[in-house]
C-alpha cells in the first residue's frame, strides 16, 4: 500500500522537476528505508537488550513520526467515487507484459539473495558479530542501490533497455562473484561477499529505477498508482529467490544455482529487449482475447 500510493504521490509532487524525477525519488526513498532499517536493526539486535523487541519499537516510533510529518503534505488527486474499480490496464499493455514483467522479479531477487543467502556463509569468520554483519550487508546492498539510482536515471534517458541491460550485467557479475566466495573461507570469503553485495545492490537500484521510469512514462495518470502496484507485485516475486535456492542447493549446489540465475536474468532481458524493439509505439497494447 505504501509503495503504490506513495510512489504515485511522489511522482505527482515531482512533475515540475521533469520526467523521471518522481521515479528516482520514490526509488531512493524505498532503498534508503530498506538499507537503514537493515543496518540499524542489525546493530540494535547485536548490542542492545531484548533483540526480538527493541528493533521493532524503534521502527514503530519512526513510523509515528513519519506519519505526523507527512500529514500536511498536499493532496494531488481527487478521491474516486465509492465502488470505482481499479483498472489494471498494464496487464493488457505490451510495454509492461513484454518489456517489464520478464525481468522485474530480479529487482528484489538480487537484493534478497545478497542479504539473506550470502551472510550465513561467512558465519564462521564473523563469529559473535554475525548479526551485525548481516545487518551491515543488508545496508550495503540497499544503500548501494540507492546511491546508483541517479546514475540509473541518466541511463534511462538513453533508452529504457539501455538502463535495464546495465542492471542485468551488474546482476550477472553479482551472481558470479558469490560462486567464488562460497568456495573459500576466512577473510577472502567475507571480502568477496561484500563485493557481491555491492554488485547485487547496484543491480537492484538500476533495475528498480528502470522499471519505475518505464511505468511512469507509459501509464496514464488515472492508472499510475495501480500500475506501480502491479510492478511491485512482480518485483516482490524476487523475494522467493533465496527460498528457491534453499530447495535446490542440496541437489545442485549454490554455484550452479547462481549460474542458472545468471542465465535466467539474461533470458528475461533478451525477451524484454526483443519485445521493446517490436513495439510500434510506447502505448501499444495486446489484442484482448474474445
Amino acid at each position: 500500500m505504501a509503495f503504490a500510493a506513495g510512489g504515485a504521490w511522489i511522482k505527482e509532487l515531482s512533475e515540475a522537476d521533469g520526467p523521471g524525477a518522481g521515479a528516482r525519488r520514490a526509488a531512493i526513498s524505498l532503498s534508503a528505508g530498506f538499507g537503514c532499517g537493515g543496518l540499524f536493526g542489525g546493530l540494535i539486535a547485536q548490542w542492545l537488550p531484548a533483540p526480538e523487541v527493541v528493533p521493532y519499537l524503534a521502527h514503530i516510533t519512526l513510523m509515528i513520526g513519519a506519519g505526523i510529518v507527512v500529514w500536511g503534505a498536499p493532496e494531488t488527486r481527487i478521491s474516486r467515487l465509492a465502488g470505482t474499480k481499479l483498472r489494471l490496464t498494464a496487464l493488457r499493455s505490451r510495454y509492461f507484459v513484454g518489456g517489464v514483467a520478464p525481468w522485474s522479479p530480479w529487482v528484489f531477487g538480487t537484493a534478497a539473495l545478497a542479504f539473506t543467502t550470502l551472510p550465513p556463509h561467512a558465519a564462521d569468520s564473523t563469529g559473535s558479530l554475525s548479526i551485525a554483519f548481516t545487518g551491515t550487508i543488508a545496508a550495503l546492498t540497499l544503500l548501494t542501490g540507492a546511491l546508483v539510482q541517479p546514475w540509473a536515471r541518466k541511463l534511462s534517458s538513453h533508452g529504457d533497455m539501455a538502463a535495464v541491460g546495465t542492471g542485468v550485467v551488474l546482476a550477472a557479475a553479482g551472481f558470479l562473484t558469490p560462486g567464488i566466495a562460497l568456495s573459500t573461507d576466512g577473510g577472502l570469503s567475507v571480502s568477496l561477499i561484500v563485493v557481491a553485495s555491492a554488485l547485487l545492490g547496484s543491480a537492484y537500484g538500476v533495475l528498480l529505477v528502470s522499471g519505475l521510469v518505464i511505468v511512469e512514462k507509459n501509464a496514464a495518470a488515472e492508472d499510475l498508482a495501480g500500475t506501480i502496484a502491479l510492478f511491485y507485485c512482480f518485483v516482490y516475486v524476487g523475494f522467493a529467490v533465496p527460498f528457491v535456492f534453499s530447495l535446490l542447493e542440496p541437489h545442485i549446489g549454490y554455484p550452479l544455482c547462481l549460474t542458472r540465475s545468471t542465465v535466467l536474468v539474461s533470458m528475461g532481458f533478451a525477451f524484454a529487449a526483443r519485445s521493446s524493439r517490436q513495439l510500434s509505439a510506447p502505448t501499444a497494447t495486446l489484442t484482448p482475447r474474445a
